[in-house]
């Protein structure tokens, strides 16, 4: 009996623990969904938090961006300090940018570093991001004005065409989807004052050679200088007024410039007094006298930039303008009006000029401004070509632009994960970059301008990694490759075979970038013993 009630026991046991042991597979498996969603909901509630951290990144980035506008606008040129900050304040707000041009509102981040990398004489930065905040946010229209004036001080003209013929496109031309995005609302507050429909961007970068006719007037004028020249006339019903020259005040006189055998400004005896309007009146008449003034004298300790005031009244008005320069005197260089000069400065811009236009020529006498006066670039120009004058001298290819990179196409946006570490700014001081002359290449052609289908990262010596490129289809690879690893990890039977050829591609596709350093990094979580299995070699890890 006793026998009897052991084997039952050891039956009874047997069929427990058979059961306990069936149990375990199906309980892992129960328990593996509940796994995999509660993971996707931390992850939902961490973008989230991204988001909103996003969102409160856009009021700062707005207000900074605004600061800097007034700056721009002003005339004013930040010192190291300000700089110094602008760039670290760029790099903090860097990895809420794909949220931010996923919601079409990374314009005034990319607005605003372009600028940045302007003042710390990155060119090739400052480019580089205005070239992406305009294919993402064409409306913008300080978007456009930064990508005009930086197109224009780079000497990259080939883009200027088109900038301009997108603004005139009429309500009834079909327009590009992005353009009849009604979600998009132009964004209000400060802008910069530039109005590039007043300037002849067709004439940027062609030969005119001015220094040659206007050094007839005066000695100072020949040579190969920088000359900023004032188009300008007066009314014909004030010029009237000044038929008779006044009693000569007791001020300083205008510089005047006579060509050799005329004689239509000298002074006449008998000349009869005449009472004029105050020089106040007067400035309120011809504002754009008085900002060629302002511009001059902020250059005037300069002996490199010539100025000087090109008149278009009629020659036979030479007197009137001479006692109106009598009677408000100028700093700058006054060209009379000239029957010979007119000619050759209309026949080149294609009439005469209706309102006061400056002519920025360079030494080599290429065309590098020609439009109103009024705006901040004439002044933002001039100190360009005076810091690097020696690219502007005589050479074979005087309007060679910057090698620019091409701009990432219209994809949507993803945003970077919260564990991706960020870069710290490092402002560069001990070893001097190339100047732009020296990365001159041949112009591109404008059927090569057009958004590629996969952005190619720009050219990096081998090691040296483009913290700054930006690349949507590289981020979603990258961000994807991540959550597969992290699922990979946590599964009894691992699938590497996804993740392994997302951080392929990436390697093959962005060489040299941040994307492939961080695509290295990843492959690195594949254990030895599988390496051999998808062919990873050392080199793409980075070992």
């Amino acid at each position: 009996m006793t026998e009897y009630n052991n084997l039952l026991k050891f039956v009874f046991s047997v069929l427990i623990s058979f059961v306990c042991i069936s149990a375990l597979p199906a309980a892992a498996q129960e328990q593996a969904p509940r796994s995999v969603g509660q993971r996707a909901q931390a992850l939902q509630e961490r973008r989230q938090h991204l988001e909103q951290d996003a969102a409160d990144a856009q009021q700062e980035i707005e207000t900074e961006y605004a600061k800097w506008v007034a700056l721009i606008n002003s005339g004013q040129t930040p010192d190291d300090t300000n700089v110094s900050d602008g760039l670290k304040f760029i790099a903090r707000n860097r990895k809420f940018l794909p949220i931010l041009n996923r919601q079409q509102k990374g314009d005034f981040y990319s607005a605003l570093s372009a600028w940045v990398y302007y003042f710390d004489d990155k060119p090739d930065k400052a480019m580089r991001q205005i070239v992406s905040a305009y294919k993402i946010t064409p409306q913008n229209t300080n978007v456009v004005k930064t990508y005009f004036a930086l197109s224009l001080i780079y000497r990259d003209y080939s883009p200027l065409a088109e900038i301009i013929a997108a603004q005139e496109i009429s309500p009834s031309v079909e327009e590009p989807s992005i353009l009849q995005d009604s979600s998009y609302q132009q964004p209000s507050g400060a802008e910069l004052n530039l109005d590039i429909s007043r300037i002849r961007s067709d004439l940027l970068g062609k030969t005119f050679d001015i220094h040659s006719k206007i050094s007839d007037y005066n000695s100072s004028l020949s040579g190969k200088k920088l000359a900023c020249l004032f188009l300008w006339k007066l009314d014909p019903n004030e010029l009237e007024k000044f038929t008779t020259a006044a009693v000569p005040a007791p001020v300083e006189k205008t510089a005047e410039l006579v060509p050799s055998g005329e004689s239509e400004f000298e002074e006449t005896a008998g000349q009869q007094e005449q009472i004029y309007e105050s020089r106040q009146e007067t400035d309120k008449k011809n504002p754009e006298i008085d900002l060629f003034s302002q511009l001059q004298n902020q250059f005037a300790k300069n002996t490199d930039v010539v100025f000087a005031a090109v008149n278009f009244n009629a020659p036979d008005k030479a007197k009137n303008v001479k006692n109106w320069l009598a009677e408000n005197p100028q700093q700058w260089q006054a060209v009379p009006p000239s029957a010979q000069l007119q000619q050759a400065v209309t026949s080149f811009i294609g009439s005469a000029p209706d309102t006061p236009m400056l002519l920025i020529i360079s030494p080599d006498s290429a065309v590098r401004y020609l439009g109103n006066i009024d705006s901040f670039l004439p002044q933002m120009l001039i100190s360009n070509i005076l810091a690097n004058l020696q690219e502007f001298a005589d050479s074979n290819e005087p309007n060679q632009p910057l090698k620019l990179p091409k701009a990432p196409p219209l994809e949507e946006q993803t945003e970077d994960d919260e564990d991706q570490p960020q870069t710290t700014p490092q402002i560069e001081q001990a070893a001097p970059e190339p100047s732009p002359v020296e990365r001159r290449a041949e112009q591109t052609p404008a059927q090569d301008r057009e958004t590629p289908k996969e952005t190619t990262p720009p050219a990096q010596p081998k090691n040296q990694i483009d913290e700054d490129f930006f690349d949507p289809r590289a981020e979603t690879l990258i961000e994807h490759a991540r959550a597969f690893f992290k699922i990979a990890n946590r599964l009894q039977h691992h699938t590497y075979s996804k993740p392994v050829e997302m951080c392929k591609t990436v390697i093959k596709d962005y060489p040299n970038t941040k994307y492939s350093e961080q695509a290295g990094t990843l492959m690195r979580q594949v254990p030895e013993r599988f390496r051999e299995r998808f062919d990873i070699t050392d080199e793409e890890l980075g070992l």
